[in-house]
């Protein structure tokens, strides 16, 4: 037995399920020699094998010794957890020939299973880890608090010991022990719970950080709120201090949580991470967390966008400041964090997006038209790849060719380069189909422009966004491909309304 036991035993965690089944036939039999039964094939349970079994476990304890016969039923319990329905049939076949009363013979090899578990699920084999995920959940199942309080500690002290494979495994076991313990049992050992998954959040490996969220969702939907209320404050003094790795580590586990509760955190979170003046670590956490939420955080765009463009028209109202450095790396920080959200944002959040930015383009303060300006030009820019916006271009267009005739250089100047991302984003033949509506809006403010009161009447007049070094640059691609491609009816209003901005452009800007 001591030299055809170990061979068996690494046949069981053999990759091919056939070599596993082979190795459990012959174990059935090395067992049932030693203890004087046979592997039965019925699935049943009556008293003259329960009395059978009973026999051959105390003769095979004699024969095998006590720390062997644990470790070889440790194994044998393992595999009746086995991804290949097979293995788990013949595992239990032979476990019953030998096993009368299971719960009494778990507790009695518990230390040993627990420790072949924790080996499978730091193993880094996929298989290996989801069969110890699932032992581990049975054996909650079976003795729920005679087994919790000696698996949670060794998960615990192998979560900070481990390696990145033991720590995914450590994620998994756990998620299985949450998911299959009462709330009740659960509550005895919140405090180190709480601790354990909110360290696993905060890891540094992307895929801890991934199954330590799947244990957040079983956590959460087992104790509820207390479980937020336990995390995300102290999270949030994290992200806050001194400390860089400490942030970082706390940002991460921030987003492991949003990224399975956004719509329940948001409302709390967003306004920390607003309140002003705004941070750097604020906006790249903020920047970062637009990242995991995506399908939620366009309910927020009413207090973020506003914010963020009022935050970059501030720097421009700006004069004498004490440490212009730190004043232009916070500018850099607003600027990269709006990209951010615009980026983030999923396609049903892309309207409301464009409309917050929309709100913000006839403020009375120029600086701030400028910024919406510059945020449109962002939008486009940032959503050019998936080009989710298109619905939404006609109001872009309206937005910007309102703003030719502001009052502003810098709001032009802005303006204009919006303008330009728009047509070097959108391809021309899409922005053609509204070269009608370009024509009107044109049209209408020259009109209005000429006849309001105090306006030029007949006189000569020219719109100041074109009315400057490559003003007319933007939309030229439109009416070029008008002419050149569209239908007769296109070509005329591309002509006709060609032949309109020349009329409102001066001579030396029309030259080039």
């Amino acid at each position: 037995k001591d030299k055809i036991l170990p061979s068996l035993e690494e046949g069981l965690c053999h990759e091919d399920y056939r070599i596993r089944v082979a190795s459990l036939t012959l174990l059935g039999d090395l067992l049932g020699m030693l203890g004087g039964t046979k592997v039965g094939k019925a699935n049943t349970d009556t008293q003259d094998d329960i009395r059978q079994a009973e026999r051959a476990q105390a003769q095979i304890a004699l024969a095998l010794g006590n720390v062997t016969r644990k470790r070889v039923l440790s194994s044998l319990y393992l595999a009746r957890s086995d991804t290949a329905a097979v293995v788990r049939q013949s595992a239990v076949q032979v476990w019953k020939s030998v096993v009368s009363v299971t719960p009494r013979t778990l507790r009695e090899i518990l230390s040993e299973l627990v420790d072949q578990i924790v080996t499978a699920l730091a193993s880094g084999d996929p298989e290996r880890t989801q069969v110890a995920g699932r032992c581990l959940g049975d054996i909650v199942q079976k003795l729920g608090d005679q087994v919790l309080p000696s698996i949670i500690p060794v998960l615990r002290d192998n979560l900070y010991r481990g390696d990145e494979y033991t720590r995914q495994g450590v994620c998994v076991g756990l998620a299985e022990v949450i998911d299959c313990s009462s709330r009740e049992q659960i509550a005895k050992f919140l405090d180190i719970l709480v601790k354990v998954v909110q360290d696993a959040l905060c890891d540094e490996d992307e895929q801890v950080r991934a199954m330590a969220a799947s244990c957040f969702q079983n956590l959460y939907n087992l104790v509820g709120n207390r479980v937020l209320d336990e995390m995300v404050p102290a999270l949030l003094v994290e992200m806050e201090g001194d400390d860089n790795e400490t942030k970082v580590r706390a940002l991460n586990g921030m987003t492991g949580i949003l990224s399975v509760k956004s719509r329940e955190l948001l409302p709390y979170i967003v306004p920390r991470l607003l309140k002003t003046p705004l941070t750097i670590s604020h906006l790249e956490a903020l920047g970062t967390i637009s990242g995991a939420t995506g399908g939620t955080i366009h309910m927020h765009f009413s207090s973020i966008i506003p914010t963020l463009i009022l935050e970059l028209a501030s720097f421009s109202e700006m004069s004498d400041v004490a440490d212009e450095e730190e004043e232009k790396e916070r500018e850099e920080a607003v600027r990269l964090c709006l990209r951010a959200v615009c980026n983030n944002v999923e396609t049903t959040g892309v309207n409301w997006l464009i409309s917050e930015i929309s709100s913000k383009c006839t403020h009375d303060k120029e600086s701030v038209r400028k910024e919406a300006c510059w945020s449109l030009q962002a939008v486009v820019e940032e959503r050019k790849k998936v080009a989710d916006f298109y619905e939404q271009v006609p109001v872009i267009i309206r937005e910007l060719l309102h703003r030719l005739n502001d009052d502003s250089k810098v709001v032009l100047k802005a303006n204009n380069k919006a303008l330009g991302a728009l047509t070097s984003c959108v391809p021309a033949e899409e922005l053609v189909t509204h070269i009608q509506f370009i024509r009107n809006l044109i049209a209408s403010m020259v009109s209005d422009a000429r006849y309001r009161k105090g306006g030029v009447g007949d006189g000569e007049f020219f719109l100041p966004g074109f009315n400057m070094p490559k003003g007319l640059e933007p939309l030229l691609p439109v009416y070029q491909r008008g002419i050149l491609y569209g239908d007769a009816s296109v070509r005329e209003t591309a002509a006709a309304g060609l032949g309109e901005l020349i009329t409102i452009t001066a001579n030396k800007y029309l030259a080039g």
